[in-house]
């Protein structure tokens, strides 16, 4: 059973929202269990192309979530206290979405539970840069109110009292059940279809029609894709960075940047997703 508890000496509080350090947890294995989480995730999560989805396997009960463009974090619950820790080691309490997650857990008595979430600004989002609006709030707040903007939406139920959960109908059964009645903190947005014509619906209601990041495709027989509108951009490679304890001399990720005219480089971005471990 986790153990959501933490020094709160060391944390960085600012109004009454805190953030700190793997080392402060109370649980060592926290930090690497997000870690491994993360990495199983993404490792069993296949990309598709926008224009590809009709080539999915044919497979009845997908459930098709809505992909929010935010800041990952896995959420542990013990009972009394709750956190998120994201695979950096950046531990988060006192937001009011996560409040308000504890608030309905404990109402619905739920024991223990370690979840999949996905911090998002839910209020005054602008087009441009959804990521960088989420990091900076969370970062640095300019005020209590700005607090009330990030919402906390739910994907997974990674463990349910010690216990991972059977089915992907199960989890949506749970996250239903906990936070159906949540205003900041809510079950991410899904539909459940036997028809990949289902999936091209939701891919241009979502996606086309109102400008969302992507879609989550989960089946219990066929697996996971992560659906995108695709774009190829041909970047040069400047620099590269290792993993740290199990992946030690793996690539981490790459920097990349594009190539000017005149022959500069202009840095883009990072690229972490997508390798193999052989590669």
């Amino acid at each position: 059973m986790p153990n959501a508890s933490l020094d709160r000496k060391k944390l960085k509080c600012k109004f009454d929202y805190c953030t700190g350090k793997s080392n402060d947890l109370a649980d060592p294995s926290l930090w690497p269990r997000t870690q491994e989480y993360k990495r199983r995730l993404s490792g069993g999560t296949r990309a598709v192309a926008a224009a590809d989805i009709s080539r999915l396997p044919k497979a009845s009960g997908y459930y098709v979530t809505r992909k929010y463009d935010g800041e990952f974090g896995f959420l542990v619950w013990d009972g009394k206290s709750i956190l998120t820790i994201n695979p950096n080691g950046t531990v988060r309490v006192g937001l009011p979405c996560l409040d308000e997650a504890g608030e309905l857990l404990k109402k619905a008595k739920v024991k223990s539970c370690m979840l999949g979430v996905e911090y998002y600004v839910k209020e005054g989002l602008t087009a441009a840069h959804p990521v960088q609006q989420i990091v900076s709030i969370l970062r640095n707040p300019s005020s209590k109110k700005e607090l009330d903007r990030v919402g906390l939406a739910v994907f997974d139920v990674a463990e349910n009292e010690g216990k991972a959960v059977g089915s992907v109908a199960d989890v949506f059964r749970l996250l239903d059940k906990w936070f159906a009645k949540g205003k900041l903190v809510h079950p991410v947005e899904y539909r459940k279809t036997d028809k990949i014509d289902g999936v091209l619906e939701a891919f241009n209601d979502w996606v086309v029609g109102e400008g969302s990041e992507g879609l989550v495709v989960r089946n219990d027989k066929v697996g996971t894709f992560k659906i995108k509108a695709r774009h190829t951009l041909d970047c040069a490679v400047i620099g590269f960075s290792e993993g740290t304890e199990g992946r030690k001399e793996m690539l981490h990720d790459l920097l990349v940047a594009i190539v000017r005219k005149d022959g500069t480089f202009q840095e883009l971005t990072r690229v972490g997703g997508g390798f193999t471990e052989q590669q």
